[in-house]
Parts: structure tokens; C-alpha cells; sequence
């Protein structure tokens, strides 16, 4: 990372948002998402073996980044449950992840590395990404409407100036 790239890291984190910190997740999301789409339209900047295996298997190339956006998604869930506790109505696959997330985070609580694909597809088989992200949009909506009306309250949070 140069100088400038700290600095303006430095500069965008000095005031917090009115939806921090689930804003920030969301913008997470996003940029995964964003990377994702793009990644699949470039499939010729990947190496031509690694190209071909997931051609014949049928798997787009930004496939691996479905995890990590499923991980930002727990985090939303988890920094929800934290702020508000019981207020709120977590769906059915917020449990999933949750579970998920902590078997398999930084990949240092499994065997082998076929135990984390094994869980990676059954999340996706037993759940369906979409499932999954619908699911937290869903939420997230509500949660912003909630904070946004008042019947939740997001702590004081300091502005570094």
C-alpha cells in the first residue's frame, strides 16, 4: 500500500455513518459482488488450466467469492445481534451461516481443505446463495427502516477528527 492509499484509507474512516457499522458490511458486499461480476467477464485473465477446469465443471470464475460475501453477511447478522439482541426477527439462514462461518473462518478449524469445499457445498446445495442473500437484503431493509424511524437506536459512535 503507497502513501496516498493510506492516507485516503485514513481520511474515509475519521467520520462514521449514520448506519455504521452495517453500512460498511453492506459496502463489503457489494464490492464483492462488483469483483465477482467482473471477474466472470474477464475469464481470459485467469490461467488457461485454471480456465479449463472450471469450464468443464461448469463453474463460473468468481465462484470462490460467493463465501466470502456469505461471511459478510454473518458478520451483518452478528454485529445485528449484538447492537440489538432480541428486536429483531433473524431469518431462518442467519443460523446457517452463523454455523457456517465459524467451521470454516480463515480455514484453521478443519482437517483438510475437502472438508471446507464439502461445507461450502452443502451450504450451497441445502440453502442456495440467492436463498441466502435475498434473505439478508431482506433484513437489511428492515433493520435501516427501523434505525432510520427510531425504534432502534445504533450507539453514540465518536467521530475521529
Amino acid at each position: 500500500m503507497n502513501k496516498k492509499q493510506k492516507e485516503y484509507l485514513i481520511e474515509i474512516s475519521k467520520t462514521n455513518t449514520p448506519l455504521f457499522p452495517f453500512d460498511v458490511i453492506e459496502s463489503k458486499i457489494g464490492l464483492l459482488l462488483m469483483d465477482r461480476q467482473i471477474l466472470n467477464k474477464h475469464p481470459e485473465d485467469f490461467p488457461k488450466e485454471f480456465r479449463e477446469r472450471l469450464q468443464k465443471q461448469d463453474v463460473e470464475m468468481a465462484e470462490n467469492l460467493s463465501f466470502y460475501i456469505v461471511q459478510e453477511i454473518q458478520d451483518f447478522y452478528r454485529q445485528a445481534y449484538v447492537l440489538f439482541k432480541n428486536k429483531l426477527n433473524f431469518p431462518k439462514t442467519a443460523e446457517v451461516i452463523r454455523e457456517f462461518r465459524g467451521k470454516v473462518i480463515a480455514h484453521i478449524k478443519t482437517k483438510s481443505s475437502l472438508e471446507i469445499a464439502e461445507k461450502c457445498m452443502e451450504l450451497e446445495e441445502r440453502h442456495g446463495f440467492d436463498n441466502i442473500y435475498f434473505e439478508w437484503q431482506a433484513f437489511k431493509d428492515e433493520i435501516y427502516k427501523k434505525i432510520k424511524s427510531g425504534e432502534l437506536q445504533l450507539p453514540k459512535q465518536k467521530n475521529v477528527q
